[in-house]
């Protein structure tokens, strides 16, 4: 009889829910008190307070009783959500003299319902993971824990080892998608237990490229899998990291398979990243490996011979023939010659020519005359037709007191370390002309060390200090200023004699994507705040990290670790080299932090400019990044993964205090006179965005003219324009193709801000290179030249593709349309 009534007493309670929420109309005053009185209900007046929010808001309901009812067994504990509340009801019956009428004291300690004093809140379980290495969490250390079971999609279980309330679970263990349930039993003495509960569900999630290099042109295949079994996976972003709109597909599944066939059109080193989102508002980034565009053109540069004057040789004419030739595997496209005289340290250009068509080995001569005293340079720089350089200098000298008749000698008094200079030239010459046989993975490690820029500067000053050996120092009066600068030549002599290597060997190397989303920003942020002195709240330091985390998202990390043997003149050495390379999706951040975990002891050699706040933190303006690399080294073979557990933090120090602002005013758009006010108030805000954005402009680009490349684009698009005008179609296109090596080296805005201008060059100079191959297709067509027809047709086939579609039509009226019949 009891059991029926408790359920009458239940459906009741249910209609009442029903009801109420049916009468709610707005949402803050949403309490309807209603007065039920029935036979059914045991003749009990119950007065209940529905606190029944609007069934879409899904809030919690609870039920407060007016009138404890202590007549019939009529409370469980897990009616209770608190062991306070039961206590409540438990107290309100002994008063009653009804005693423990609901058995919620079950040991007569006086303590009911003692299993809802171990519930506990859910220990910082996120609702979902995707790809987890390990999922670990803190419980609180005033409960004993007698188990804690995990559930896994399939059913099983597996019962988690735990030692001072840390968890960790295992990836081995979370290896399926799906829900898992995690079961933590709190006790105390094993008298007393309860059960809580929580969920979370796992995604997996790959990115896949067939392959980690690929020519311009060729097609990759990209596989994009995604399992989501808890969550409807509404669409996908794939961003091929190349500045393309990328690909977007809606997918309203859990489960989602594709692979993607997509080729790209200009080289460099590219991370494909997928975001995903989900019906529950959630979105979550995958990305894998680096994929490397290559040109299909070859790498080797061209070789060049100078032939007179020679180096270091004392003239005394005022005329000069210089000559030189030059050869390539392939082909030759153009030479310059240079030619510049010294105002002390400093060199001016005197004159300056192009040889363009030029043929291998053909001899190039030209007639310079009435030069003046004084030290001279001159350089050959040539290109092949796929943009590989070359250059070479010679020194000489105008003295017309020098009389003898053998117009060639040394230029320097012999010194006692002439031989040493000498010897050291020729190693530090041999191995620049070794360069052109190693990999381009040595050839990238030079590069990444400095080592190739390091040469040519010391190619330089091994010259100047024989001279200032020979020469130059013995014209400084002042004796102990005249030992000075000899030490400092000697000095500088043995740091060069140290840094001329001889040989270098890859013996390792390896790269890996890193998310620079981690679990331990807080940390990190902490770390670095308190490095700068700076204090904060536990609310004002969460804020920065939600803000930070959010911002990873604009980041990815390729690292590339080679472990490298050089050997010098008189050693060898052994190292770790570490290349960071850093694509943004925009550069308004202007910090990155390289954290290094706390076992890292090893000395730490940064080729990139960094502030070091401790040990094992760095700060690095971004605007520091050359090439947009983080490099640096340890001079030891290390263990990579020591790398791997690097961070790579993108940051910005937020204002976390209020900022006071005046001036605040509410428009009523009832009133007329108001929206005037209002019309008034956009056009100044569309004026100011104009205006700012035009400012915006300018500083942009003088910001991105901060950087040498950048100086480069704007004078050669200058230079070609200028040749444009004057229909010199020859060097416009040399310059554009110097522009072109230069393009990929600038950053993604500059590039998108610079394109359509150089769209315009190249159009030019291609309309202008097909109406030249028009002319020569028609006369080998009408000499019956076959052959000739044949190669000509195809050249401007590839050329009439990048033409705008009027000048299409203009070639294909004239050339296409036509039938070649030979």
């Amino acid at each position: 009889m009891i059991k029926i009534q408790k359920k009458r007493i239940l459906v009741s309670a249910i209609l009442i829910m029903i009801i109420s929420s049916f009468l709610i109309v707005n949402e803050d005053n949403w309490g309807k008190e209603v007065n039920i009185k029935s036979e059914e209900h045991l003749k009990i007046p119950l007065l209940t307070y529905a606190d029944v929010p609007p069934i879409f808001l899904h809030k919690k309901i609870n039920y407060f009783y007016e009138e404890i009812n202590c007549t019939i067994d009529y409370y469980n504990c897990d009616n209770f959500t608190t062991q306070t509340e039961s206590q409540e009801v438990f107290d309100n019956c002994i008063e009653q003299e009804k005693g423990d009428i609901h058995f919620l004291d079950l040991d007569n300690d006086s303590i009911p319902c003692e299993e809802l004093i171990f519930k506990i809140e859910n220990p910082n379980l996120q609702e979902i993971y995707l790809n987890p290495e390990k999922i670990e969490f803190s419980l609180p250390s005033k409960y004993n824990y007698s188990f804690i079971k995990l559930t896994q999609p399939n059913n099983n279980t597996e019962n988690l080892n735990f030692t001072n309330n840390n968890i960790a679970i295992e990836k081995s263990k979370i290896t399926q998608a799906g829900k898992y349930s995690l079961k933590i039993n709190t006790t105390e003495n094993n008298t007393h237990f309860f059960i809580n509960q929580f969920n979370f569900s796992i995604i997996s999630a790959s990115l896949i490229i067939n392959t980690t290099k690929a020519n311009i042109g060729e097609t990759i295949k990209i596989g994009i899998t995604i399992n989501s079994p808890e969550n409807n996976i509404l669409f996908y972003d794939l961003d091929y990291d190349d500045g393309s709109s990328g690909k977007t597909e809606i997918i309203y599944n859990n489960l989602i398979t594709k692979t993607i066939s997509y080729s790209y059109s200009i080289k460099g080193d590219f991370v494909p990243i997928s975001t995903f989102f989900l019906n529950n508002n959630k979105n979550f980034t995958i990305t894998n490996q680096t994929i490397k565009i290559i040109s299909n053109k070859d790498a080797i540069s061209p070789e060049i011979e100078q032939i007179y004057p020679l180096n270091n040789e004392i003239i005394n004419k005022a005329s000069i023939n210089f000559s030189y030739k030059a050869n390539d595997s392939i082909k030759l496209d153009n030479c310059t010659y240079e030619l510049y005289k010294y105002e002390g340290s400093i060199g001016y250009e005197e004159y300056t020519t192009t040889k363009k068509p030029i043929e291998n080995n053909e001899l190039i001569e030209i007639q310079m005359i009435d030069f003046n005293e004084g030290n001279y340079s001159w350089y050959i720089i040539c290109y092949d037709n796929s943009s590989n350089e070359l250059t070479k200098k010679r020194d000489f000298k105008i003295d017309f007191l020098n009389n003898s008749t053998n117009q060639t000698k040394l230029q320097n008094v012999s010194h006692d370390k002439e031989e040493e200079i000498n010897e050291l030239t020729k190693n530090l010459e041999d191995f620049l002309i070794k360069m052109n046989s190693l990999s381009l993975e040595e050839l990238d490690a030079l590069n990444d060390l400095g080592i190739t820029s390091n040469l040519k500067y010391y190619q330089k000053r091994l010259i100047q200090i024989n001279q200032d050996l020979g020469n130059n120092i013995k014209f400084i009066t002042d004796s102990q200023l005249r030992e000075k600068r000899k030490q400092e030549s000697l000095n500088e002599l043995e740091t060069i004699k140290k840094d001329i290597p001889q040989n270098i060997k890859i013996i390792d190397s390896n790269e890996f994507v890193k998310n620079s989303i981690t679990n331990s920003l807080t940390e990190i942020i902490q770390k670095y705040l308190n490095s700068k002195n700076e204090e904060f709240t536990k609310k004002e330091i969460k804020k920065i990290t939600e803000s930070n985390y959010n911002l990873q998202k604009k980041m990815t990390i390729s690292t590339k670790i080679k472990q490298i043997e050089i050997d010098y003149l008189n050693s060898t050495k052994k190292i770790t080299l570490i290349t960071k390379e850093i694509k943004l999706k925009d550069r308004q951040t202007e910090i990155i932090l390289e954290v290094f975990p706390e076992n890292f002891k090893n000395q730490i050699e940064f080729i990139t400019k960094n502030e070091n706040l401790n040990n094992n933190l760095y700060e690095i303006d971004v605007k520091n990044l050359e090439n947009d690399k983080i490099i640096y080294y340890i001079e030891e073979l290390i263990d990579e993964n020591l790398i791997k557990d690097t961070e790579t933090i993108l940051f910005e120090e937020l204002q976390t205090q209020p900022i006071g602002i005046t001036g605040f005013f509410l428009l009523d758009l009832n009133e007329k006179k108001n929206i005037y006010y209002l019309f008034g108030l956009l056009f100044i805000i569309i004026f100011l965005i104009y205006f700012i954005s035009k400012i915006y402009k300018n500083y942009k680009i003088k910001e991105w003219k901060k950087e040498e490349n950048v100086v480069k684009c704007f004078k050669f698009i200058k230079e070609s324009k200028k040749a444009l005008e004057r229909k010199d179609f020859s060097t416009a296109k040399e310059k554009y193709h110097k522009l072109k090596e230069i393009y990929p080296l600038i950053s993604k805005d500059c590039q998108k801000y610079l394109y359509e201008t150089i769209q315009k060059i190249r159009i030019k100079i291609d309309k202008k290179e097909i109406s030249q191959l028009i002319k020569e297709y028609e006369e080998a067509k009408s000499s019956n030249r076959k052959e000739d027809s044949i190669i000509i047709y195809k050249n401007i086939q590839k050329i009439y593709t990048n033409l705008p579609k009027k000048y299409q039509e203009k070639v294909y009226n004239k050339i296409f349309k036509e039938d070649l019949d030979f």
